[in-house]
């Protein structure tokens, strides 16, 4: 597995924990780092989405399905 790989799976887990706020910054690290990575896109839009941020839910998703269609 990549750091990135690992980065995003230690986000998931934390974010099923109900630990958003550390599940943000991890995620947000990945993507200063790989600004097109889908699935942390998805995921960052997930954790907004859980906070009430809808608007910046559906930018990040809409991104990333630009980016991948098939990720839809």
């Amino acid at each position: 597995a990549t750091p990135l790989d690992d980065g995003l799976r230690q986000a998931m887990d934390l974010q099923r924990m109900g630990r958003v706020d550390d599940a943000d910054r991890i995620v947000r690290g990945l993507l200063a780092a790989a600004p097109d990575c889908v699935p942390a896109l998805q995921l960052l839009g997930v954790l907004d989405a859980q906070r009430g941020r809808l608007a910046t839910a559906h930018a990040l998703l809409s991104r990333a399905v630009a980016l991948d269609p098939a990720s839809a």
